[in-house]
């Protein structure tokens, strides 16, 4: 499907949607348009904006796919984002405006589910001058998406969606609050040390002597040591690196010490033992990598769905281990935002690439929203 041609304008008074539209979010504000600016000669996406009857604001954000503009529709008063895509290859350019648009025209069978995606306005294909042009200067094909304006998604809310990256670095607290909802569930911590055992499994010619009760011990062990942060951090070379906060590394050792020492101490024999001890830098190697694995993955996926693989745990454990309501329990956050994408996935439009940077808060209603769906895949 092609994205529909010149439809941003005030010709068309594009900007006045429904507000049923974005599912449960309030009508916007009928502000009475300011006083006209003295806006001195603009180029480049501001004059691009002037000239459709918008008031250029100031950048709200910008990518290596391109650049939001926050602008003020002169006529309404209404502040709309206006995202602009240049034409860096063909299909990116022309991909993000097919999928906003498809969003724009899916919006009423997305039902319930509508409000986790944006309003979108208009989605088109337009001529915009370069930067430093002014309006009858040079142009080049752009993308142009308009949708309403959205706020930060708080910190605290992301982290319980998107565990890891520069949030967990940024905001230690935030990173905390995460893990004890992660580690006061003993079956989600069990699904991690299950998970280990069953790629251990699969990455050596024998199997580990370790019974369901002895998982069973060394989680619970793995939550009190967390809760009473009692074990001190010994970090291996090298794995510094690979963790991306503190936490996580702590964890990871813990997982890995305990576990470790758990095999060996249940060993029902002396060579099973020698056996343990011999893979012990094998053995401890793997455990750290499906800690991390576990660990770092987004409660949300953002990935293309396909089957379920012992890799996507916390995202796809929930599949994997038959866990999905202990991940709803601990995220509550993240149900309704889930069944969102499976059902835009069913609309025909597979999420990808969904991360903290890319979704984003309802101002008055606080609904969660995603939304940069330019890489998305229809």
């Amino acid at each position: 499907m092609e994205a529909s041609q010149s439809t941003f304008d005030l010709e068309n008074d594009s900007t006045r949607a429904d507000p049923q539209q974005a599912g449960s979010q309030e009508k916007p504000d009928s502000t009475e348009p300011e006083e006209e600016p003295d806006v001195p000669s603009a180029t480049g996406v501001g004059a691009y904006l002037i000239s459709k009857g918008f008031y250029p604001d100031k950048e709200l954000g910008r990518g290596k796919d391109g650049v939001v503009v926050g602008a003020t529709n002169k006529r309404t008063g209404q502040k709309v984002a206006v995202k602009f895509v240049r034409q860096t290859t063909e299909g990116d350019m022309r991909r993000e405006a097919k999928n906003y648009e498809i969003i724009k025209n899916k919006r009423n069978s997305l039902g319930e589910f509508a409000k986790h995606f944006p309003v979108v306005y208009s989605s088109s294909i337009e001529e915009v001058p370069f930067d430093g042009e002014p309006i009858d200067g040079q142009k080049m094909p752009t993308a142009v998406i308009v949708m309403e304006q959205l706020e930060e998604l708080p910190k605290e809310v992301a982290a319980g969606l998107f565990p890891t990256g520069d949030l967990g670095r940024k905001n230690a607290q935030a990173t905390r609050q995460r893990d004890e909802r992660i580690f006061k569930n003993e079956r989600l911590v069990g699904g991690m040390i299950g998970l280990a055992y069953d790629l251990l499994e699969n990455a050596n010619a024998w199997t580990p002597n370790f019974p369901v009760d002895a998982q069973i011990e060394v989680s619970e062990e793995i939550m009190s040591n967390f809760k009473e942060l009692k074990i001190p951090i010994q970090e291996p070379p090298g794995w510094d690196k690979i963790f991306q906060s503190k936490q996580g590394l702590f964890l990871a050792t813990l997982f890995m010490k305990l576990t470790y020492e758990k095999m060996v101490e249940i060993a029902p024999n002396r060579d099973e033992k020698s056996l343990v001890l011999d893979y012990e830098q094998n053995i401890k190697k793997t455990l750290m990598e499906i800690f991390y694995k576990a660990y770092s993955r987004s409660v949300v996926s953002g990935a293309v769905q396909g089957a379920a693989t012992p890799y996507s745990t916390l995202r796809g454990i929930d599949q994997f281990y038959g866990q999905e309501e202990e991940i709803e329990k601990s995220f509550p956050e993240s149900i309704s935002i889930r069944k969102a994408m499976k059902a835009l996935g069913m609309e025909g439009l597979k999420p990808f690439d969904v991360h903290s940077g890319n979704v984003m808060m309802r101002p008055k209603t606080k609904e969660i929203v995603i939304v940069d769906l330019g890489r998305f895949k229809a």
